[in-house]
């Protein structure tokens, strides 16, 4: 029997793009509502047609971006009837919209809950001022400090703010202080992440001519010991990498990426996993879409796949893919779920590897299960390292 998936739909549109921003958007003068989500709902016939994502119980929605919450709500409510009448859903199916605090009132959120939204994750990314200005952010320290308040009075049970750390002219105490701010605003969630400049950015710029540093390595990794403190001693539970959660709250979309769920994604640049259950031995693959939003628009108003690449995957790139992933997460690994699953036994084949973490104190065992320490989460670019 084939195993959930969850849905992705990629919105590649904002009102302004961030300095460190490298992810597939843009910001138009206006706004393509209709002809985006024409494509979209385009796509998803397409993929119906194509391949065998049919009856495949859908246990999450997420709108993501870009910035999603820019959408006309009749077009986000077209793709949401559009999805329940393709596919069984799960009774407690997730869906998220991704918000900048500072766009949206009470009575907006109060609609897209009518639509079926039932989750909200606000790109806060800092609750100082300073910080925010730091990372060129368009809203400031009170919309951040009120978005969870606001999706509240909307009715919503299930909130998640991001946390930047790592920002520049930023120390531990300063990074301490903010997640606690965060914590304090009661989110259900925190998506707490290290800022990442990427070639191309404005911010890489600025760091390659000078004009802006980033913390050095030994004070980056006091700058995270400071916020993971913070937010555990707050009362939310690390149960990834970077995200936090109070009991029953762990973002279901995305613990589906630590664990190897198949994902439909939809939209320009998006990207999607999809197993093969046609072949005895494990196979499947990833896809990536046109990220040129005209490209995507033309494509699919062709009735054309917006496919632009394919990669095929055999059961030890899966298997290395399931190993790595989660050991992203707190509670680790079961190898013998992974041998079931895969066909190929981990613990013979990463056997060596294994046994070099445990003894650098990066992972405990605990019979078939695999675990990362304290210090293999502080450290996971090495477990990874380490399996490749």
């Amino acid at each position: 029997m084939t195993a959930p998936i969850g849905v992705y739909i990629h919105y590649p549109f904002c009102s302004a793009r961030c300095p460190y921003c490298d992810f597939t958007s843009t910001a138009p003068k206006s706004l393509p509502h209709k002809a985006y989500a024409d494509a979209v709902l385009t796509e998803i016939t397409l993929r119906l047609a194509a391949q065998d994502w049919s009856n495949r119980r859908v246990e999450s929605i997420y709108f993501g971006g870009g910035t999603p919450s820019l959408w006309d709500l009749k077009e986000i409510a077209r793709m949401i009837e559009k999805i329940t009448r393709s596919f069984p859903l799960n009774s407690k199916v997730e869906v998220t919209m991704e918000i900048n605090p500072d766009q949206l009132e009470t009575s907006t959120l109060k609609q897209l809950g009518s639509i079926g939204v039932n989750r909200i994750s606000f790109g806060t990314q800092s609750f100082q001022q300073r910080y925010l200005h730091a990372l060129g952010r368009r809203h400031d320290e009170s919309d951040s400090r009120h978005a969870v308040e606001k999706a509240r009075c909307a009715g919503f049970t299930n909130i998640s703010v991001d946390l930047m750390y790592g920002i520049p002219s930023q120390d531990p105490k300063g990074a301490e202080g903010d997640a606690l701010l965060a914590a304090a605003m009661e989110p259900d969630h925190i998506s707490a992440y290290c800022l990442t400049l990427h070639s191309g950015t404005a911010m890489h710029r600025a760091l390659e001519l000078g004009t802006i540093t980033l913390p050095d390595e030994d004070e980056s990794l006091e700058i995270e010991e400071a916020v993971m403190s913070a937010l555990e001693a707050a009362g939310f539970n690390r149960y990834e990498i970077s995200s936090f959660a109070r009991e029953g709250k762990e973002g279901v979309h995305n613990r589906g990426y630590w664990t190897g769920r198949e994902c439909l994604s939809l939209g320009a640049g998006a990207h999607g996993f999809r197993l093969n259950y046609e072949t005895s031995e494990m196979s499947g693959l990833r896809y990536s879409n046109v990220p040129n939003v005209d490209q995507y628009l033309e494509s699919t108003g062709r009735n054309e796949d917006p496919t632009e690449r394919i990669e095929q995957l055999g059961a030890r790139e899966l298997l290395l893919e399931r190993m790595f992933l989660g050991l992203r997460l707190e509670r680790g690994v079961d190898l013998g779920e992974l041998k079931a699953w895969s066909g190929i036994d981990p613990a013979i084949v990463y056997a060596g590897a294994l046994e070099r973490m445990e003894r650098e104190g990066l992972i405990a065992r605990h019979g078939w299960v695999v675990q990362p320490t304290k210090l293999g989460l502080r450290f996971n670019d090495t477990l990874s390292a380490l399996l490749c």
